[in-house]
């Protein structure tokens, strides 16, 4: 299945979004999707989104996904609610114990995305899962909390360790495909969790994007789509020292719009520039959608209050009055794209090497019945997801500042 943001090559061509969507249509219903709207229409930008929807959820209920096109849009809303019921239901065997009790290669606790507090990632007992390392395609297991997404209370014992996210979690059109799409994703992570912590947009102004220089059509034609609602953008390179290219955008509402959405922001790594710009922008757009619509679980109540939404109403200006200063970056030249999703997993695990990680754990999660090659991808040492409200404990690369 190709990529919904993903420029084809000329030999899947014939393996189009419309097709692709034929096929998921009828997997739906083994995976609990019951819905498949189309929100398009909630936003003034026109930019295709829809949403999944998965009543019987574990994790999220509502699922969304964004394209080019409509039809691009629900394949991409499939196939994240794809990702999310895979890591619900796990049938692999579990262990339980302290890392030292498993008779087998494990993954080094310390250099996993932790949870702040007490626990001792040697010593506490927790449940882990088998994985194959990527680099070596040798078995290694992984603490299970860094896997499964059955977020339903009680939660099993040992869990409070690690940071419980969707980061790494990924499906693909191939298992190849599906990997480097979920190495990609815990690349990005990292690289903006490196970019919060040196101040984001207003103490990395130098990295802001200057839009004037983006050469590629399909990227220069979404950039002018969204700026003719009078919405403006801007973007960052916040590329970090594994050189894989990675942009951070966002979409502030017209000023004379009193009704106006919040910023949003958006973000994508991919080895073309062009398309990681693509998806940072698509996503942003996803995002901004996500809100109007309010039927995302995790969007607390308090984020719509008045108050949240001015201040981060303010915050977007100073970004965008960041991003518009003297200093800006380039946009990268283009890359030539790789021949094959096994050449594209390849050179993401080469520069992964090159930046000195020694691991990249990939644990299937693909379900015979269904089809869809799903996993999730775990990187030791690279930083977790990015949070202001103390649920994160940032590593050794947030506090030896890695930069590119």
């Amino acid at each position: 299945m190709t990529s919904p943001t993903q420029k084809p090559a000329a030999s899947e061509a014939a393996n189009g979004p419309d097709i692709v969507l034929a096929r998921l249509l009828p997997l739906m219903p083994a995976m609990g999707i019951t819905r498949l709207a189309n929100l398009t229409g909630l936003d003034i930008l026109g930019i295709p989104v829809a949403a999944a929807v998965r009543p019987n959820s574990r994790s999220l209920a509502v699922h969304q996904g964004k394209g080019l096109t409509l039809a691009a849009a629900k394949v991409s809303a499939v196939m994240e609610a794809a990702e999310a019921h895979h890591a619900e239901f796990i049938d692999a065997p579990l262990r339980w114990g302290r890392r030292r009790d498993l008779p087998v290669p494990t993954v080094d606790p310390a250099r996993l995305p932790r949870m702040p507090g007490d626990g001792d990632p040697e010593e506490d007992r927790c449940l882990w899962i088998e994985g194959r390392d990527l680099m070596t395609d040798a078995p290694c297991w992984v603490p299970h909390e860094l896997v499964h997404a059955d977020y339903t209370a009680p939660q099993p014992a040992g869990s409070g360790l690690f940071q419980a996210t969707t980061n790494g979690l990924a499906a693909g059109a191939t298992p190849q495909a599906a990997m480097a799409h979920g190495l990609c994703e815990a690349i990005e992570r990292d690289a903006m969790a490196l970019w919060y912590d040196a101040g984001a947009a207003l103490g990395a102004a130098a990295r802001a994007l200057d839009l004037a220089s983006v050469r590629d059509r399909i990227c220069a034609e979404l950039l002018r789509r969204i700026e003719a609602t009078g919405a403006a953008i801007a973007a960052w390179d916040v590329t970090s020292d594994i050189g894989l290219p990675t942009f951070v955008c966002i979409i502030v509402a017209p000023d004379d719009d009193p009704h106006g959405v919040e910023t949003e922001l958006g973000a994508a790594c991919h080895a073309d520039p062009a398309t990681a710009l693509l998806k940072a922008l698509l996503e942003a757009a996803q995002t901004r959608i996500t809100r109007i619509s309010g039927a995302r679980d995790d969007f607390g109540t308090e984020s719509y209050d008045r108050p949240a939404r001015e201040r981060w109403m303010s915050e977007g200006q100073a970004w965008l009055a960041a991003a518009r200063g003297p200093r800006r970056t380039a946009m990268p030249a283009a890359a030539p794209a790789p021949a094959s999703a096994s050449h594209a997993l390849d050179a993401i695990l080469d520069r992964l090497r090159r930046s000195g990680f020694e691991q990249a754990i990939w644990v299937d999660l693909t379900k015979p019945g269904i089809g869809i090659p799903v996993g999730r991808a775990i990187v030791p040492g690279l930083e977790g997801p990015w949070t202001t409200d103390g649920d994160y404990a940032p590593g050794d690369r947030a506090h030896q500042g890695a930069e590119p």
